[in-house]
């Protein structure tokens, strides 16, 4: 009991270091912590119940929920996915979740677990890990509005992704993941351009790529060989042909500029 009761205590500052950002404590309170998992007899094979086994449970499932967010501090995908990985067995309806009290941090990790997915483009396995969730979690405001975004990749709507990049100061535990899928929806929007476009005023450009400088802009210019001259984003040189014309791409901005900053209520 004394060795359970001190690795709660050490739960308790290992969420205390997390929730402030002290990554080195963090990783070393982690450490000690996966431990004294390895010592308790609910995590054992063929392990039999006892007064204690509810107790191990949480903390085992505390343990796994901080290196969690851990991994997103570190900004390490491999320790996020790995320590998922150990988590979902305690999220998933089943013997052992319905054997604990629910988390309240379920249906914010789950939704972060679904924006990892969809940041490395594995639409599959977000349907997959979809199926697994219960009712309850797939309908809570975090879990619907990632799936709103996985919708609106779907759809093309790539704007109302980029709108993204004004919740990353909200979360430090979302920023690696909407960064990634930022920079790709970027490169998306960039070849739409590239196709529909012969030139963009620099202001509209700027606008769409959601890009806060012209030093952005000339960086991402350099990257795909387009040319800024006279205040304009030259796609294709006049003899290139292709194009629409700028009329067209005003009424895209427009519309665009219209779109609710919806990824806001993400965390």
């Amino acid at each position: 009991m004394s060795d359970l009761a001190s690795a709660q205590r050490n739960l308790q500052q290992l969420e205390s270091a997390v929730q402030s950002g002290s990554v080195d404590q963090a990783n070393k309170l982690l450490s000690k912590l996966k431990l004294d998992l390895i010592s308790l007899p609910a995590l054992a094979a063929n392990s039999q119940p006892s007064p204690t086994t509810t107790d191990e449970l949480l903390l085992a499932r505390g343990v796994y929920e901080q290196a969690v967010l851990l991994g997103t501090l570190r900004s390490d995908l491999v320790v996020f996915q790995r320590s998922w990985s150990q988590l979902a067995p305690y999220y998933i309806p089943g013997d052992l979740s319905r054997s604990l009290t629910p988390s309240p941090r379920q249906a914010f990790l789950t939704a972060l677990n679904l924006l990892r997915l969809l940041s490395q483009a594995a639409v599959a396995e977000f349907h997959a890990e979809l199926e697994l969730l219960s009712d309850e979690i797939k309908a809570s405001p975090e879990v619907t509005k990632i799936m709103e975004v996985e919708a609106w990749l779907m759809e093309g709507a790539y704007n109302r992704v980029l709108e993204a990049q004004d919740a990353l100061s909200a979360s430090p535990y979302t920023a690696i993941f909407l960064q990634r899928l930022t920079d790709t929806v970027r490169e998306e929007v960039a070849a739409c351009c590239e196709r529909s476009y012969a030139s963009l005023n620099s202001a509209e450009a700027l606008k769409l790529f959601r890009l806060e400088s012209e030093a952005q802009l000339e960086e991402l210019a350099q990257g795909h060989g387009w040319r800024l001259t006279s205040g304009r984003v030259e796609f294709a040189g006049p003899d290139e042909g292709g194009g629409l014309p700028a009329p067209v791409s005003q009424d895209i901005i427009s519309n665009c500029m219209l779109y609710a900053k919806e990824l806001e209520r993400i965390v």
